[in-house]
Protein backbone atom coordinates (compact mmCIF):
# COMPACT_ATOMS: atom_id res chain seq x y z
CA UNK A 1 0.00 0.00 0.00
CA UNK A 2 1.36 3.42 -0.95
CA UNK A 3 1.74 5.77 1.96
CA UNK A 4 3.58 8.93 2.95
CA UNK A 5 3.57 11.39 5.83
CA UNK A 6 0.63 13.35 4.39
CA UNK A 7 -1.79 10.42 4.46
CA UNK A 8 -4.21 9.85 7.30
CA UNK A 9 -3.00 6.45 8.61
CA UNK A 10 -6.21 4.51 8.07
CA UNK A 11 -8.64 4.64 5.14
CA UNK A 12 -12.04 6.17 5.78
CA UNK A 13 -15.25 4.66 4.52
CA UNK A 14 -17.07 7.21 2.37
CA UNK A 15 -20.71 6.92 1.33
CA UNK A 16 -21.35 8.49 -2.06
CA UNK A 17 -24.75 8.25 -3.75
CA UNK A 18 -25.54 4.95 -2.07
CA UNK A 19 -22.10 3.41 -2.60
CA UNK A 20 -19.71 2.89 0.34
CA UNK A 21 -16.02 2.29 -0.25
CA UNK A 22 -12.65 2.97 1.42
CA UNK A 23 -10.68 6.11 0.62
CA UNK A 24 -7.28 7.25 1.85
CA UNK A 25 -7.28 10.90 2.88
CA UNK A 26 -4.41 13.31 2.42
CA UNK A 27 -3.73 16.64 4.10
CA UNK A 28 -3.11 18.26 0.70
CA UNK A 29 -6.37 17.14 -0.92
CA UNK A 30 -9.95 18.18 -0.07
CA UNK A 31 -12.12 15.49 1.51
CA UNK A 32 -15.19 14.31 -0.34
CA UNK A 33 -18.30 16.18 0.72
CA UNK A 34 -21.75 17.39 -0.25
CA UNK A 35 -20.71 18.49 -3.74
CA UNK A 36 -19.23 15.09 -4.57
CA UNK A 37 -22.30 13.24 -3.36
CA UNK A 38 -24.71 15.59 -5.13
CA UNK A 39 -22.77 15.32 -8.39
CA UNK A 40 -22.50 11.53 -8.28
CA UNK A 41 -26.25 11.25 -7.76
CA UNK A 42 -26.70 12.85 -11.20
CA UNK A 43 -24.33 10.51 -13.04
CA UNK A 44 -25.84 8.18 -15.61
CA UNK A 45 -23.24 5.46 -16.08
CA UNK A 46 -23.35 2.57 -18.53
CA UNK A 47 -20.72 0.18 -19.92
CA UNK A 48 -19.92 2.63 -22.74
CA UNK A 49 -19.17 5.55 -20.40
CA UNK A 50 -15.70 7.10 -20.71
CA UNK A 51 -15.37 9.80 -18.07
CA UNK A 52 -12.99 12.74 -17.79
CA UNK A 53 -12.92 13.86 -14.14
CA UNK A 54 -11.39 17.34 -14.00
CA UNK A 55 -9.94 18.36 -10.64
CA UNK A 56 -10.19 14.74 -9.51
CA UNK A 57 -8.80 15.30 -5.99
CA UNK A 58 -8.69 11.93 -4.24
CA UNK A 59 -10.36 10.21 -7.21
CA UNK A 60 -13.71 9.53 -5.54
CA UNK A 61 -15.93 10.55 -8.49
CA UNK A 62 -13.95 8.41 -10.94
CA UNK A 63 -13.85 5.44 -8.58
CA UNK A 64 -17.60 5.75 -8.09
CA UNK A 65 -18.09 5.77 -11.88
CA UNK A 66 -15.92 2.68 -12.32
CA UNK A 67 -17.78 0.87 -9.55
CA UNK A 68 -21.03 1.74 -11.34
CA UNK A 69 -19.78 0.16 -14.56
CA UNK A 70 -17.95 2.86 -16.54
CA UNK A 71 -15.36 1.36 -18.90
CA UNK A 72 -12.75 4.12 -18.51
CA UNK A 73 -11.85 7.21 -16.47
CA UNK A 74 -9.31 9.92 -17.29
CA UNK A 75 -8.25 11.52 -13.99
CA UNK A 76 -7.05 15.12 -14.30
CA UNK A 77 -5.68 17.41 -11.62
CA UNK A 78 -3.24 20.30 -11.51
CA UNK A 79 -1.69 18.86 -8.33
CA UNK A 80 0.57 15.82 -8.67
CA UNK A 81 -0.30 14.99 -5.06
CA UNK A 82 -3.94 14.50 -6.08
CA UNK A 83 -2.99 11.94 -8.70
CA UNK A 84 -0.75 10.15 -6.18
CA UNK A 85 -3.71 9.87 -3.81
CA UNK A 86 -5.99 8.77 -6.66
CA UNK A 87 -3.62 5.95 -7.66
CA UNK A 88 -3.52 4.77 -4.05
CA UNK A 89 -7.30 4.82 -3.82
CA UNK A 90 -7.65 2.88 -7.05
CA UNK A 91 -5.26 0.28 -5.62
CA UNK A 92 -7.19 0.23 -2.35
CA UNK A 93 -10.42 -0.42 -4.25
CA UNK A 94 -8.79 -3.02 -6.51
CA UNK A 95 -9.54 -1.06 -9.67
CA UNK A 96 -7.35 -2.12 -12.61
CA UNK A 97 -5.15 0.78 -13.70
CA UNK A 98 -5.59 -0.16 -17.37
CA UNK A 99 -9.10 1.31 -17.02
CA UNK A 100 -7.55 4.71 -16.22
CA UNK A 101 -5.23 7.44 -17.45
CA UNK A 102 -3.75 10.30 -15.43
CA UNK A 103 -3.18 13.87 -16.61
CA UNK A 104 -1.21 16.21 -14.35
CA UNK A 105 -1.86 19.55 -16.04
CA UNK A 106 -4.34 22.44 -16.12
CA UNK A 107 -7.52 21.25 -17.80
CA UNK A 108 -7.19 24.02 -20.39
CA UNK A 109 -4.14 22.15 -21.74
CA UNK A 110 -6.25 19.08 -22.53
CA UNK A 111 -7.60 18.42 -26.03
CA UNK A 112 -10.50 16.00 -25.88
CA UNK A 113 -9.70 14.58 -29.31
CA UNK A 114 -6.28 13.50 -27.99
CA UNK A 115 -7.87 11.30 -25.32
CA UNK A 116 -8.72 7.70 -26.10
CA UNK A 117 -11.16 6.11 -25.76
CA UNK A 118 -13.37 9.04 -26.76
CA UNK A 119 -14.72 10.88 -23.73
CA UNK A 120 -18.50 10.63 -23.36
CA UNK A 121 -18.91 12.49 -20.05
CA UNK A 122 -17.05 15.20 -18.11
CA UNK A 123 -17.32 15.97 -14.40
CA UNK A 124 -15.77 18.97 -12.69
CA UNK A 125 -16.00 19.83 -9.00
CA UNK A 126 -14.82 23.36 -9.66
CA UNK A 127 -13.26 25.93 -7.28
CA UNK A 128 -16.01 28.51 -6.68
CA UNK A 129 -15.05 30.42 -3.53
CA UNK A 130 -15.14 34.20 -4.22
CA UNK A 131 -12.07 36.14 -3.15
CA UNK A 132 -14.41 38.97 -2.13
CA UNK A 133 -15.72 36.79 0.70
CA UNK A 134 -12.51 35.03 1.75
CA UNK A 135 -8.91 36.23 1.85
CA UNK A 136 -7.13 33.44 -0.03
CA UNK A 137 -3.81 34.32 1.61
CA UNK A 138 -5.18 32.75 4.79
CA UNK A 139 -5.31 29.33 3.07
CA UNK A 140 -2.44 26.92 2.51
CA UNK A 141 -1.12 26.88 -1.08
CA UNK A 142 -2.66 23.45 -1.85
CA UNK A 143 -6.03 24.55 -0.48
CA UNK A 144 -6.08 27.59 -2.77
CA UNK A 145 -6.07 25.26 -5.78
CA UNK A 146 -9.42 23.78 -4.85
CA UNK A 147 -11.06 26.83 -3.21
CA UNK A 148 -10.05 29.94 -5.19
CA UNK A 149 -12.71 30.85 -7.74
CA UNK A 150 -11.29 34.30 -8.46
CA UNK A 151 -12.67 37.70 -7.40
CA UNK A 152 -16.33 36.78 -7.99
CA UNK A 153 -16.07 32.99 -7.64
CA UNK A 154 -16.71 32.35 -11.34
CA UNK A 155 -13.27 32.69 -12.93
CA UNK A 156 -12.70 28.93 -13.19
CA UNK A 157 -16.28 28.27 -14.33
CA UNK A 158 -15.95 30.80 -17.17
CA UNK A 159 -12.56 29.34 -18.10
CA UNK A 160 -14.11 25.88 -18.26
CA UNK A 161 -16.99 27.04 -20.45
CA UNK A 162 -14.60 28.80 -22.87
CA UNK A 163 -12.38 25.70 -23.01
CA UNK A 164 -15.37 23.44 -23.64
CA UNK A 165 -16.72 25.63 -26.45
CA UNK A 166 -13.36 25.47 -28.24
CA UNK A 167 -13.18 21.66 -28.18
CA UNK A 168 -13.92 19.71 -31.37
CA UNK A 169 -16.19 17.28 -29.54
CA UNK A 170 -18.69 18.15 -26.84
CA UNK A 171 -19.62 15.35 -24.44
CA UNK A 172 -22.18 16.08 -21.73
CA UNK A 173 -20.78 17.77 -18.62
CA UNK A 174 -21.78 17.93 -14.99
CA UNK A 175 -20.13 20.68 -12.96
CA UNK A 176 -20.59 21.95 -9.42
CA UNK A 177 -21.54 25.56 -8.75
CA UNK A 178 -21.91 27.42 -5.45
CA UNK A 179 -24.42 30.20 -4.72
CA UNK A 180 -21.76 32.31 -2.96
CA UNK A 181 -20.93 33.81 -6.36
CA UNK A 182 -24.41 35.34 -6.39
CA UNK A 183 -27.56 34.19 -8.14
CA UNK A 184 -27.68 37.24 -10.42
CA UNK A 185 -24.13 36.54 -11.60
CA UNK A 186 -24.92 32.87 -12.17
CA UNK A 187 -27.95 33.81 -14.26
CA UNK A 188 -25.78 36.23 -16.24
CA UNK A 189 -23.26 33.48 -16.99
CA UNK A 190 -26.01 31.19 -18.29
CA UNK A 191 -27.36 34.02 -20.45
CA UNK A 192 -23.89 35.00 -21.66
CA UNK A 193 -23.33 31.55 -23.15
CA UNK A 194 -26.89 30.63 -24.19
CA UNK A 195 -26.21 31.05 -27.92
CA UNK A 196 -23.52 28.35 -27.77
CA UNK A 197 -24.27 26.15 -24.76
CA UNK A 198 -27.25 24.53 -23.10
CA UNK A 199 -26.81 25.01 -19.36
CA UNK A 200 -29.43 23.46 -17.10
CA UNK A 201 -29.36 23.28 -13.29
CA UNK A 202 -30.26 19.64 -12.57
CA UNK A 203 -29.84 19.44 -8.79
CA UNK A 204 -29.85 21.73 -5.77
CA UNK A 205 -29.04 21.26 -2.10
CA UNK A 206 -27.66 23.12 0.92
CA UNK A 207 -24.34 22.81 2.69
CA UNK A 208 -22.90 24.31 5.84
CA UNK A 209 -20.88 27.42 5.03
CA UNK A 210 -17.21 27.37 5.98
CA UNK A 211 -16.38 29.18 9.23
CA UNK A 212 -13.70 31.27 7.52
CA UNK A 213 -16.33 32.83 5.23
CA UNK A 214 -18.61 34.07 8.02
CA UNK A 215 -16.83 37.45 8.50
CA UNK A 216 -17.29 38.20 4.79
CA UNK A 217 -20.94 37.14 4.92
CA UNK A 218 -21.64 39.43 7.88
CA UNK A 219 -20.50 42.44 5.82
CA UNK A 220 -23.26 41.79 3.27
CA UNK A 221 -26.69 43.38 3.44
CA UNK A 222 -29.71 41.06 3.90
CA UNK A 223 -30.52 41.47 0.20
CA UNK A 224 -26.95 40.54 -0.75
CA UNK A 225 -27.04 37.52 1.57
CA UNK A 226 -30.25 36.38 -0.12
CA UNK A 227 -28.68 36.77 -3.56
CA UNK A 228 -25.75 34.64 -2.36
CA UNK A 229 -28.18 31.85 -1.49
CA UNK A 230 -27.38 32.15 2.21
CA UNK A 231 -29.84 30.96 4.83
CA UNK A 232 -29.66 30.42 8.58
CA UNK A 233 -30.58 26.89 9.67
CA UNK A 234 -30.39 26.02 13.36
CA UNK A 235 -28.36 29.16 13.90
CA UNK A 236 -25.73 28.27 11.27
CA UNK A 237 -25.18 29.72 7.81
CA UNK A 238 -25.78 27.45 4.83
CA UNK A 239 -25.21 28.08 1.13
CA UNK A 240 -26.88 26.60 -1.91
CA UNK A 241 -25.14 24.01 -4.09
CA UNK A 242 -26.05 23.36 -7.71
CA UNK A 243 -25.14 20.85 -10.36
CA UNK A 244 -25.18 22.23 -13.90
CA UNK A 245 -25.62 19.98 -16.89
CA UNK A 246 -23.80 21.46 -19.90
CA UNK A 247 -23.91 20.48 -23.55
CA UNK A 248 -23.31 22.24 -26.86
CA UNK A 249 -26.15 23.80 -28.83
CA UNK A 250 -27.06 21.74 -31.90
Amino acid sequence: MCMDKNFVPEPALVSIAGQTFPVLMDARIPPSGFFTDLLCRQLKIDPATSLLDIGCGSGVIGIFALRMGARYVAFNDIQEAALEVTRCNLELNQVPLQACHFYNMPFVSLQLTDLAPEITLITFNAPTMPQELLDMSTLTPPERFFRDGGPDGLRVIRGFLDWYINQKIHPDCLITVCSLAGKKRLTHVITQYDDRLLIHPVAQSYALTRTEVIPGIMKLSPAQQKDRGLILMDGKWHEELYIWNISACA
